[in-house]
């Protein structure tokens, strides 16, 4: 097995790596998908609760903190792919909330 990672990204400035065509691709994919993830707590609930089909989250005691987090989230002048990565952890957080409640 040959290890292919040094061809998809050079990096020799973390502030500004150079990605290979493919990541590019990918990156840009993600950067217009983030139209569709906003760190909004309301559709991170509602986007739980349709992957689910429950509605419990058990007790409230978490939501100051996740409104927090969200808030300081939508602080950072974040890219695309970050928006949609802290998109879908997030809904899996709620969504593993539903499941065990």
């Amino acid at each position: 097995m040959t290890d292919t990672t040094e061809e998809l990204i050079h990096l020799e400035d973390l502030a500004e790596p150079r990605y290979s065509p493919e990541a590019q691709q990918l990156r840009q994919m993600m950067t217009t998908l983030a139209a569709d993830c906003p760190l909004d707590t309301e559709v991170l609930h509602a986007r739980a609760r349709e992957a689910t089909g429950l509605q419990d989250f058990g007790p409230d005691d978490y939501r100051e903190r996740l409104d927090r987090y969200v808030s300081e989230l939508s602080e950072i002048d974040m890219h695309g792919p970050g928006i949609v990565n802290f998109h879908a952890q997030l809904v899996q957080w709620l969504k593993n909330r539903l499941l065990l409640t």
